[in-house]
């Protein structure tokens, strides 16, 4: 009977290891879409003595990601600041664009067929306040053109545009055009240079 028993024991083991592995070769997260949350981009900076924290992956419905900035101070999460992006996040930078003392988030985000998308997060203190961009002024932009890439450099938010062609128009194919974001007039403007993108 003790014999029995053992063999029992072992014929349960094996059908457990057996429904364990076939479990492990379903598990949702082998799908393509949870890949890419593994690999999204993260970006981890400092101010004093915060830390903060940008990370994103593909949103449940596979439309966007999902975005989550995070300060800390060593010891305690100071705020979170979390929104759903209707592109995927490429870079993201720390700095001061309007020159207040207080440091902005800028997160550059892209879509494929959309063009690029940029957010803005200014923080006060104790939480982030997302900033509304104004958009450009189409006499700034040849016909057609739309957001290629948005970058941080010199401490100022850049646009490039490009026109795509099109058939019978007459549009010249592939021109750009940057443009600077003026904070104070809260406007965009014609940029006079295009430094290279911080890093």
């Amino acid at each position: 009977m003790q014999s029995q028993g053992k063999g029992t024991s072992a014929a349960r083991a094996t059908r457990s290891l057996i429904h364990c592995v076939l479990g492990f070769v379903a598990m949702p997260w082998l799908a393509p879409g949870a890949a890419f949350a593994q690999q999204a981009p993260r970006c981890a900076f400092t101010d004093e003595k915060l830390a903060i924290s940008v990370t994103s992956e593909a949103a449940a419905d596979g439309a966007g990601s999902e975005l989550q900035i995070t300060v800390s101070d060593g010891e305690r999460l100071v705020a979170r600041l979390a929104a759903t992006l209707p592109a995927f996040l490429e870079q993201c930078w720390k700095t001061d664009l309007d020159g207040n003392g207080h440091f902005e988030i800028v997160v550059a985000s892209s879509l494929a067929g959309e063009g690029a998308r940029v957010n803005v997060y200014a923080w006060r203190e104790t939480r982030f306040e997302p900033l509304k961009l104004a958009p450009a002024d189409p006499a700034l932009l040849p016909p057609g053109a739309r957001a290629e890439r948005y970058y941080v450099a010199e401490r100022a938010l850049y646009g490039r545009f490009r026109t795509e062609p099109v058939a019978d128009s007459g549009s010249p194919a592939g021109r750009t055009v940057t443009l600077r974001y003026d904070f104070a007039a809260r406007r965009w403007e014609a940029a006079v240079a295009s430094p290279a993108p911080a890093q």
